[in-house]
């Protein structure tokens, strides 16, 4: 879809975003209806996970309505022929084999890659088919496999609906060609490249015969025991780590992030919250200087400006007492303080 937009074929992408909706959403409700059962049927003390599809297999005989609906929206996914995403994928490619023939040189690898990744999503829609329902149960015997049972009615009617909608006569009477779709004569499209008409019938029977040869592996891969790799063979190994991704991101994204994390909190802890006690600390010690100046010195100075301002004004008062012998006698003390002064010197 993102190509056909990037080409400028946005009706095919609009075509296969709504075929797409219809049997991508019926295998999710596939998937769910046999995850509801495996977990009912796996005890709860068993440490069994209930979606790893290694724990299943042989389930098509116990849940036949599902198998057909999830088989059905397996082969809208995968492009095979009678299903709508055969139309749609089909219209995709051959816009983008189209844009790319018109351009020339490396624009051919964006169409040779679409066609890739369809062969590999054959091949693994296949694989799930194959491992789920076909085999033997890994878990359980023969007779102890009725544990299960098909999914309930409230699942099974939204999923027949919506594998009714997977096939093509639901957005086209012509089963091999997109561009009888309603949906496409409707959204009418001026390309900037040309139609090739032999691209319309040579580019289904690639994805078809790709997409066979897919299921045709996963079949015998799968069903007959012919895989042709022991599990300790490096590719394997290497398939079962995901390609080392989790390790990788643990080692590159996980790790550094709680490096950088531990740096952080100390560069935090000792620098920016030392740099800030120690201003605190700083500023705690000049405050109580600052409040011994301004409490002994300043209020001091003060204070005692004021205390001597009331006691000579108190002295002041009882020589200006209004008595007149308090008069004389000061009077007199002066004059006799006078004769001292003039005898003694």
């Amino acid at each position: 879809m993102v190509v056909a937009v990037g080409i400028g074929a946005w009706n095919a992408a609009i075509f296969h975003l709504v075929t797409h909706a219809f049997f991508k959403c019926l295998l999710f409700l596939c998937a769910g209806a046999i995850i509801h059962e495996m977990a009912h049927a796996i005890p709860a003390a068993a440490k069994v996970d209930p979606q790893d599809m290694r724990n299943m297999g042989g389930l098509r005989r116990f849940m036949p309505y599902t198998f057909i609906l999830m088989v059905i929206a397996s082969l809208a996914l995968a492009g095979f022929p009678l299903t709508s995403g055969f139309l749609s994928k089909d219209s995709i490619v051959i816009a983008a084999f189209e844009w790319a023939v018109e351009r020339g040189g490396a624009y051919l690898i964006i169409p040779v890659v679409l066609v890739l990744v369809s062969f590999l999503t054959a091949f693994y829609i296949g694989r799930m088919i194959f491992k789920v329902f076909f085999g033997k149960p890994k878990l359980w015997s023969d007779e102890k496999v009725t544990v299960f049972h098909e999914a309930p009615k409230g699942m099974l009617f939204p999923m027949a609906f919506l594998g009714v909608c997977s096939f093509f006569f639901v957005f086209s009477f012509n089963p091999i060609s997109h561009q009888n779709a309603a949906l496409m004569q409707g959204l009418t499209l001026l390309t900037g490249f040309q139609p090739i008409d032999s691209l319309h019938m040579f580019i289904p029977i690639v994805l078809i015969t790709g997409s066979a040869i897919g299921w045709w592996l996963g079949y015998r891969w799968y069903v007959q025991g012919k895989y042709p790799f022991p599990e300790n063979n490096a590719l394997v190994q290497h398939a079962q780590k995901q390609g080392y991704i989790n390790e990788f991101f643990q080692l590159i994204v996980v790790r550094s992030t709680l490096y950088l994390s531990r740096g952080l909190y100390w560069f935090d802890h000792y620098i920016v919250d030392g740099l800030t006690a120690g201003a605190a600390s700083v500023t705690r010690a000049m405050s109580r200087i600052a409040a011994w100046i301004d409490h002994f010195m300043i209020d001091g100075l003060v204070n005692a400006v004021a205390q001597a301002s009331y006691y000579l004004g108190h002295l002041l008062r009882w020589v200006q007492n209004g008595r007149l012998q308090n008069y004389m006698g000061f009077a007199f003390t002066m004059v006799l303080f006078g004769i001292l002064y003039l005898v003694l010197r």
